[in-house]
């Protein structure tokens, strides 16, 4: 069984896949699920899913948990089951009775970090295997269309980056295994959600190089990428030109990169 919120939220079972419905059941699972079988207080879920709380939105939460109860038990009867109301210090909370591998952005986490763990011990061969899985698991990102506080999307951000990092690290276990020309355009697919990315463009030198291609991979090491946003969110806002700033890519080690897994905050 495997609780998802990567892209759509829900839950399944490898073969079938069941979609939570309304936004406040999706909201709802998807704080479950980042909680890692923390218990929830009901305070905590109202402040989760509303920037401003409507009216009722204390006195229904024990229906709205009902209500996930009952599209979970729909879907799979012993998904509903891992659902629990329990007591703690501060009165009823309810949690997620799931290890890590049943939750996907656990599972997304854990799968990178062994990918990770086997390339840095230079087992590239051992480290492709769950860098695939970990890829594999994305839906898409977290959060869509469901109830959720400014706080609790902050908290999604850095699925993202995750996502990335799964990409980039199953290309360097691939560079390691010689491959080259093959992976140049998923490392460009990888800059091209986030040009800022500098272990991304240590890889494509790397890539390029490996293929004998110099022009390539000189203009790799020096060329003009977007500026970040500046205040008014306008990319290349951030220099006094505007479009694009000048960032020289020598100092990329030609070793692979050295971006640090994102974690994600626990509450």
């Amino acid at each position: 069984m495997l609780f998802r919120v990567l892209g759509r939220a829900g839950v399944g079972t490898g073969t079938t896949e069941h979609e939570v419905r309304g936004p406040v059941a999706r909201g709802l699972l998807t704080l479950l699920v980042l909680e890692e079988g923390r218990p929830v207080t009901p305070g905590r879920l109202v402040s989760s899913l509303w920037d401003d709380p409507p009216e009722a939105a204390r006195r229904n939460v024990a229906s709205h948990v009902t209500e996930l109860r009952r599209q979970l038990a729909a879907c799979l009867p012993e998904a509903a089951e891992r659902l629990l109301t329990v007591s703690g210090p501060e009165g009823t909370a309810y949690r997620l009775a799931a290890e890590p591998a049943e939750l996907d952005a656990a599972s997304l986490r854990d799968l990178i970090e062994r990918g990770t763990a086997a390339l840095r011990a230079g087992s590239a061969e051992e480290a492709v295997e769950p860098l695939e899985r970990a890829v594999a698991l994305w839906g898409g990102p977290i959060g869509r269309d469901c109830a959720a506080s400014t706080a609790l999307r902050e908290r999604f951000v850095v699925f993202d980056d995750l996502y990335a990092t799964a990409r980039e690290r199953l290309v360097e276990a691939r560079l390691a295994l010689g491959g080259n020309t093959e992976l140049v355009p998923e490392i460009h697919a990888i800059l091209a959600r986030d040009p800022l990315r500098e272990s991304a463009w240590g890889l494509l030198v790397r890539a390029l190089r490996g293929r004998g291609d110099a022009a390539g991979t000189f203009a790799a090491h020096t060329r003009p990428i977007p500026a970040p946003a500046g205040p008014g969110g306008a990319a290349g806002s951030g220099s006094p030109q505007g479009g694009s700033v000048f960032i020289p890519r020598a100092r990329l080690s030609p070793e692979g990169p050295t971006h640090r897994i994102p974690q994600p905050r626990k509450r």
